[in-house]
């Protein structure tokens, strides 16, 4: 045994302890830090969204308030009698003209961040703007802002800035701002104030929060409507993909918020704001690893933190491992001291060792209790059966140890079980299968009768099985009796439905005391003799003995009965020996338990002796045949059976009679054919029918046939049909329906099924194939 250290070390469960200290330190330790670090990053994350929407309702305030002012700057132009007088005179006096364009450049000139004026009089097609090379055009020269608004009024809404998409890339992005006097869209019939804006201090504003925000703020763009991005040409550039992705996630979305993008320039954090005037969006673009950089030093710096701690926390956990394990080690000591079992496998697992001293130890226990408390089962069962067999053998000290159970009963019932045909049941199973039965026998029995108590169930062993009913009140003892009979009735019915095991049972008269069992055993095994005449599973009680009838000293039958016997069997005839047996059979039925045996013996001594009477040669030669049949009889459980070995002993002698006649037996096959070729055609055409035509017995006509043939007459029958039938089918003539019936068959079905089985295909099939030409 290793000491030190290195025992503490070999313990499966020291390691167990040390690695659950261990991982629920460090594991709790590991759970914080990343819960922390996960925590600081979704912190920084609402932090920077919060500090990149304050920015962007900035831009968006600006872009409010010069929409707000280009308002007031529209309203105010469009109402002036000059701008008035341009947009709704047909025929301008040319003289005023000059002074109603300046009147244009004026306000332009004091308005620096726009970018044109443009007047469209819808009565005369004419536009006037501020243009230096073309204030005035007509007909369909018209300045290319006015043209795009007139083609598309959708895109151009009343009191909104929207940027002009000329298709030009290299020309000015500019924003244009329209006021008509009608609501809803332009529809091209009235005339138009049009305002272009130049959005360069737009652009420099947004700049400049790029240029003051670095990366804290990323970059700023603005998304039209369309998903567009409104810039200048001098603005930093967004890839095209990334564009794509940022122009999908703002579809159909709220009013602010944000979002993280994967594109052609990393991934990035993306903030946006939904403008209320021009439905423009402001993007706050951030590369998202410089977001969460100032977060990741802190993680790593948690990380490290962690492996220290985790180092500290193995120390610690390993000290408070040896202290909390110091207890099991010793126990472990003294038990492999103990057992000097050091070379077990199990000695490194400490729970396992213990608990396999502990179940070796329980085994022992267990083994001396089972062998003691077996003992005892096998004493209780030897002198349960001592009981049964031989009472005055069992002392009082026995009767009070073993079978008396607690009870205080002053009578018993006596149920004794017989196993139908016990030497099938020996033959035709194996040992294995016989023991298990036999305590199928006892479990069930022991079952049913538990409402019954002190009811002792025994295996007597051979074809005996008892159960013993103590009698608390002697009153009771005819319903106990009646309970017991019910009960057994109920035994015998399961027994036979779960495994077809066939017990006649008996039933004793109330035993007045122990010491009479055995007395009363022996009665009920002279009862049971009653299943001569009563058959398998019968209940036979003290009451089969009333109105039995006992054979006369010299050991006859009646005379009548004798004589109808006798006579029967001289002439030999089937029908009239058959019905003497029954009638002897019957009288069998009725005589009391003891006569059984004798009156059974004298009806085979007279049977024997008119077999002799009617041929001594031929009884000679079938001696041997004779005396098998009567030890088989003898061995038979009921008359039932007996009669009907009786009945084949008689058969045959008479049959090998018939058989050795010269006049029939070198022609009866031939005969046979030629009754089976001339009436093939009859459905009631069989053995019985042909035996009747002969005078023979069925049984020695078919056997006989079968000795001479290499088949049966049913197979010579059948086989002569359907040659016939095979004919009729190759010459045509006939349906199939009408070629059944003249070969005698009445039903489609069994027709066809014995066509197929002997032929190998239908008849309609066989047809097709051997049909001869007309």
């Amino acid at each position: 045994m290793k000491t030190g250290f290195g025992g503490y070390r070999s313990g499966r469960f020291f390691t167990q302890l040390l690695l659950t200290n261990f991982v629920l330190v460090g594991g709790f330790m590991a759970l914080f830090c990343a819960g922390i670090f996960m925590y600081s990053r979704m912190f920084t994350a609402d932090l920077q969204e919060e500090a990149n929407r304050k920015v962007l309702e900035q831009v968006n305030y600006n872009i409010d308030h010069l929409n707000d002012f280009i308002k007031n700057l529209a309203v105010s132009t469009f109402n002036d009698r000059d701008i008035v007088s341009l947009m709704n005179t047909r025929d301008q006096d040319i003289f005023q003209l000059y002074n109603k364009l300046a009147r244009l450049d004026s306000t332009l000139n004091s308005n620096l961040f726009l970018d044109s004026i443009v007047v469209y009089n819808a009565f005369n097609g004419c536009s006037y703007s501020t243009s230096p090379t073309a204030p005035v055009l007509c007909g369909d020269n018209k300045e290319p802002v006015l043209a795009d608004v007139i083609r598309n009024p959708a895109s151009y809404p009343k009191f909104t800035m929207v940027p002009a998409d000329l298709d030009k890339p290299d020309q000015q992005r500019v924003f244009v701002y329209t006021m008509y006097a009608a609501t809803g869209s332009y529809n091209g019939r009235e005339s138009m104030l049009v305002l272009t804006v130049k959005p360069d201090w737009l652009f420099d504003n947004v700049k400049a929060i790029n240029n003051h925000a670095g990366n804290t703020l990323g970059r700023i763009f603005l998304f039209s409507e369309r998903g567009r991005i409104i810039d200048s040409i001098d603005m930093p550039q967004l890839d095209e993909s990334t564009r794509s992705l940022i122009a999908d996630e703002l579809t159909d979305s709220p009013e602010s918020g944000s979002f993280v993008i994967k594109g052609g320039e990393g991934k990035q954090m993306v903030t946006y704001l939904r403008s209320g005037v021009s439905n423009w969006r402001m993007v706050s673009i951030q590369p998202y690893e410089e977001v969460f950089a100032s977060v990741n030093r802190i993680g790593l710096f948690s990380f490290l933190a962690l492996f220290i701690l985790t180092v500290m926390s193995f120390l610690v956990s390993l000290w408070l491992s040896i202290r909390l394990y110091r207890p099991m080690y010793n126990l472990v000591s003294k038990f492999r001291k103990r057992h000097g079992d050091a070379g077990r496998q199990d000695e490194k697992d400490e729970w396992l060792f213990i608990s396999s001293a502990y179940d070796q130890l329980s085994r022992s226990m267990e083994k001396l209790r089972d062998s003691k408390q077996s003992g005892k089962q096998v004493m209780r069962q030897y002198l349960q059966r001592l009981w049964i067999t031989d009472s005055a053998a069992i002392t009082e000290q026995q009767f009070g140890e073993y079978l008396l159970q607690g009870q205080s009963a002053q009578s018993y019932l006596l149920g004794l079980f017989k196993l139908d045909r016990y030497a099938d049941f020996r033959t035709l199973r194996d040992e294995a299968e016989q023991k298990l039965l036999r305590f199928a026998i006892v479990n069930i029995a022991s079952d049913v009768m538990a409402d019954m108590p002190g009811t002792q169930t025994t295996d007597m062993l051979g074809d005996e099985f008892a159960v013993l009913v103590p009698i608390e009140d002697a009153g009771q003892s005819a319903a106990m009796s009646e309970r017991l009979a019910e009960r057994i009735r109920r035994i015998q019915n399961l027994l036979d439905g779960y495994y077809r095991l066939s017990l006649t049972a008996v039933i004793s008269d109330t035993i007045a005391g122990y010491r009479q069992v055995s007395d009363h055993y022996a009665r009920v095994k002279r009862l049971s003799l009653y299943r001569m005449s009563e058959g398998p599973m019968s209940l036979i009680t003290p009451q089969f003995d009333e109105n039995r009838s006992r054979l006369p000293e010299e050991g006859m039958l009646q005379a009548g009965v004798e004589a109808e016997l006798a006579a029967a069997l001289r002439e030999g005839r089937e029908e009239r020996w058959g019905a003497a047996l029954d009638g002897v059979f019957e009288q069998l039925g009725r005589l009391h338990c003891d006569s059984l045996d004798d009156a059974l013996l004298h009806v085979l001594a007279l049977i024997k002796q008119e077999m002799r009477a009617s041929d001594p040669i031929r009884y000679q030669s079938c001696l041997v045949s004779v005396q098998t049949y009567t030890r088989r009889i003898l061995e038979q459980e009921t008359f039932v059976e007996a009669r009907l070995l009786i009945g084949e002993m008689l058969a045959e002698f008479y049959e090998q009679r018939i058989q050795e006649r010269p006049d029939r037996r070198e022609y009866l096959v031939e005969a046979v054919k030629e009754m089976i070729e001339n009436g093939y055609g009859d459905p009631n055409m069989c053995l019985q029918v042909i035996a009747d035509e002969l005078e023979l017995s069925p049984r020695y006509l078919g056997r006989y046939f079968r000795s001479r043939e290499t088949g049966t007459v049913a197979e010579f029958l059948t086989d002569t049909r359907l040659k016939h039938a095979l004919k009729y089918l190759e010459e045509g003539q006939l349906s199939v329906a009408e070629i059944m019936k003249s070969v005698g068959y009445t039903n489609e079905s069994t027709f066809f099924q014995v066509f197929k089985k002997k032929i190998g295909m239908t008849p309609g099939e066989y047809r097709q194939l051997h049909q001869r030409p007309l």
